[in-house]
């Protein structure tokens, strides 16, 4: 099993599968930082890390940032902070 901070040193082939980017995301929101572009334009690994801190709305594509499900959970999550 991968703990979140351990994807950076996970190959690009590993990174790019959904599954275990939101298993890392999910325990670590600064998994993001290790994530391929292509699965930052995907809802559910921004909103993996938005369950845990605002500022991971900081990784997603500028697609996510027009959503409104994105944008209600980084300011449900900037309330709780």
């Amino acid at each position: 099993q991968l703990r979140g901070p351990e994807l950076r040193h996970a190959a690009m082939e590993l990174r790019k599968d959904k599954e275990l980017v939101l298993q890392a995301v999910k325990q670590d929101w600064i998994s993001l930082d290790y994530v391929p572009e292509e699965l930052l334009k995907d809802r559910d690994v921004i909103l993996a890390g938005l369950e845990q801190d605002w500022e991971a709305i900081t990784y997603a594509s500028k697609e996510l940032l027009f959503e409104e499900e994105v944008v209600v959970a980084a300011l449900s999550a900037s309330i709780m902070a």
